[in-house]
């Protein structure tokens, strides 16, 4: 009998799920990373175009999302459309990339607390360890506590944010001037600085496939796939740009807030510094929480449909998906440790992530047109779609790394399906 997970997953937690994916260690490095890479102006822009790039992506996983709800998500989409051989390519491709980029985003938020708390350098890898182990146990906790983690995270993301604005208002209205200045064409925005803010400020926006992971654990409610993605989406949306403003205008005002704590510089001396650095703290805990949530159930649907190794496809006597947890935390360690000693450097981990999601919301969009044949689903994919083109178009070689790997999942399928074949005939 095929094993399939419980519907657990109410409103308040999937909203809670989708804010806590969505934004994490973007929220907190982002910012700095943008201003120092691109300048304060091409950032803010930067911001406002990645936001717009973001909405019809969304729109796409929403929709493919209320069609089928299974936890092989974006996988099991690709195989709906195309075929179980793409189906496995896609998974495959997916696994790979969650396996980097959850240890990647980790360590820019272990980056945070190390330095919230003055820490030596050498204990970041501790920290991200401690956070991936913290979570890969709450997650085999059960549902319940995932949960609670996820509900105090969106309450503490919404008073960070607060804090930040309210500690800063000078900044607040100096970005809102910053605004209309880049509106009216007062500064110049140069394409090039534009795409490169846009293709990092992209990191801050992904997380809507991982929506489709759990969606087989959404409870049966019309309606509840389209409230969960749109209440995320408008949350995400308002803090962000509460964010943008806040970051641009500090840095126009003379404030040295690049790199990945830059954030942080706008809180130093303030009495509530100890509150912020709480609720910075509660907020890297849900991210990466969210995130394992999310892969634990990728992989369990991926050794459920043969993709990945079987054993990966049992769930336990509570329906927790725990082989998949522990061998993720595994491959988690070992990736934070290259990244680390610098084996593989944070940006580099970080821009390979970062074009392997693209090029996997390509395969969303194809598959997308597969089974959308609505007028407005046209123009969604077709807005989906520019957005892919302009973010793609500055990877280069890196590209035929996500290619390379779907193609070993396309091929795997297929000799595993030709071994098959005389087998079948045989008997």
């Amino acid at each position: 009998m095929t094993e399939r997970l419980q519907k657990n997953v109410t409103l308040p937690h999937g909203v809670g799920l989708a804010v806590s994916t969505i934004i994490g260690s973007g929220l907190l490095g982002l910012p700095g990373l943008a201003i120092g890479q691109a300048g304060a102006y091409t950032a803010l822009a930067g911001w406002a175009l990645t936001l717009l790039l973001s909405v019809p992506l969304m729109l796409i996983f929403m929709r493919l999302t209320r069609l089928v709800q299974d936890a092989g998500g974006l996988a099991r989409y690709a195989a709906l459309a195309f075929g179980p051989a793409f189906g496995s390519a896609a998974s495959l491709l997916i696994a790979a990339t969650f396996a980097l980029c959850i240890p990647a985003g980790t360590t820019m938020g272990a980056a945070y607390l190390q330095e919230i708390f003055h820490l030596p350098a050498w204990t970041v890898l501790p920290i991200v360890l401690g956070l991936l182990g913290i979570s890969t146990l709450v997650n085999i906790a059960g549902a319940k506590p995932s949960r609670v983690v996820n509900t105090v995270a969106v309450l503490a993301l919404v008073l960070l944010i607060l804090a930040f604005v309210a500690l800063n208002l000078p900044s607040v209205a100096r970005g809102a001037a910053a605004v209309a200045e880049v509106a009216q064409g007062a500064v110049p925005i140069p394409l090039a600085g534009l795409w490169s803010a846009s293709a990092l400020l992209f990191w801050a926006f992904l997380g809507w496939e991982n929506l489709s992971f759990g969606s087989e654990e959404y409870q049966d409610q019309p309606g509840f796939v389209s409230r969960v993605f749109l209440l995320g989406f408008v949350v995400v949306g308002v803090l962000y740009a509460a964010l943008a403003l806040v970051s641009t205008g500090a840095a126009l005002s003379g404030k040295a807030i690049g790199g990945v704590t830059g954030l942080l510089r706008l809180v130093d001396g303030q009495p509530l510094r100890p509150v912020i650095v709480a609720l910075i703290a509660v907020v890297v805990v849900a991210n990466v929480n969210a995130w394992v949530f999310a892969a634990s159930r990728l992989y369990f649907a991926a050794g459920r449909n043969g993709d990945l190794p079987a054993f990966l496809g049992r769930l336990d006597r509570r329906g927790i998906p725990v082989a998949s947890l522990l061998l993720l935390f595994v491959l988690y360690a070992a990736l934070a440790a290259a990244i680390a000693f610098e084996a593989l450097p944070l940006v580099t981990a970080l821009t390979v992530a970062n074009q392997n999601f693209i090029l996997l919301y390509a395969g969303a969009i194809a598959t997308f047109v597969a089974v959308d044949k609505s007028a407005s689903g046209r123009v969604i994919a077709a807005a989906s779609a520019a957005s892919c083109v302009f973010l793609l178009s500055g990877f280069g070689a890196w590209l035929a790394v996500p290619v390379l790997i779907g193609a070993i999942g396309y091929l795997k399928h297929r000799l595993a399906h030709r071994a098959a074949a005389p087998e079948r005939a045989a008997s």
